[in-house]
């Protein structure tokens, strides 16, 4: 079953640190290519293979360069995979957070590869990473981990023309949040024909009761199935179908 969900911590994406964003932006091509797995699995092999040579206690210098190759291939598949994800994500997000915070939330994605994307096709982008990791062998060897690659991208989020990681405030991230997860399910919609499951745990917190009436319009609008907890009755959307349910000392009563 497809599943987008929200909860509180995931205001991380934009406030943390890059692997949040990377785990985000690859949850959302699991979703819409079936064939994104096994690319990112193909990544995830290449390099476990090429730092557990390096943290050996004697690191053998050909068996790590026999590996550079497999790891660049996956290594430019996986970028160009990711480019191709946040290519279709990017403008659905900037049209929802216009959807949940109006002007005031015009913002953009941009997808920061550790490898240029633009550097051409995927031989030309894993003969760059080649390059870029002979150049790194001496800190390679120093440091005992991979100097570069897909483990280092970034996923870039701007409100106005500053990072939103350092300018949003707690409410504004958990709607660029939303943002993004309605994105996912529109497109995800789109792609298998179906809407996903939506669940929005706490949804509307830390958001002002216009951003909560707007969020809370724009997800009745995807048409998806969705389940809201809250421990606050009044941030209850009054959209759409719905029911509402108490859970109180273990006992579950319709309202």
């Amino acid at each position: 079953i497809g599943v987008v969900s929200f909860l509180p911590d995931d205001a991380a994406m934009i406030r943390g640190g890059p692997e949040q964003r990377r785990k985000g932006l690859d949850r959302f091509a699991y979703s819409l290519f079936p064939g994104f797995a096994a690319i990112a699995k193909r990544l995830d092999d290449a390099l476990e293979r090429r730092n557990r040579v390096l943290k050996a206690p004697v690191v053998d210098e050909e068996l790590l360069e026999s590996y550079d190759a497999p790891f660049c291939d996956a290594a430019a598949a996986l970028t160009k995979a990711r480019a191709h994800a946040a290519s279709k994500w990017a403008p659905a997000f900037a049209a929802e957070a216009r959807a949940v915070g109006g002007d005031a939330l015009d913002a953009v994605m941009q997808y920061a590869p550790a490898i240029d994307e633009d550097a051409g096709d995927e031989p030309a982008l894993s003969a760059r990473l080649a390059e870029l990791l002979g150049a790194a062998r001496a800190s390679e060897l120093k440091r005992r981990t991979t100097s570069t690659g897909p483990q280092q991208d970034d996923v870039v989020f701007l409100k106005g023309d500053r990072r939103a990681r350092f300018l949003a405030s707690q409410g504004e991230a958990r709607a660029l949040v939303l943002a993004m997860k309605l994105a996912a399910v529109r497109l995800a919609s789109e792609a298998r024909g179906t809407g996903p499951l939506l669940l929005l745990d706490d949804v509307a917190g830390e958001l002002d009761p216009d951003k909560a009436a707007r969020l809370f319009r724009a997800v009745d609008e995807t048409g998806a199935q969705v389940f809201v907890t809250t421990t606050h009755a009044h941030a209850l959307p009054a959209v759409g179908d719905s029911a509402t349910f108490r859970v109180e000392a273990g006992r579950v009563e319709r309202v």
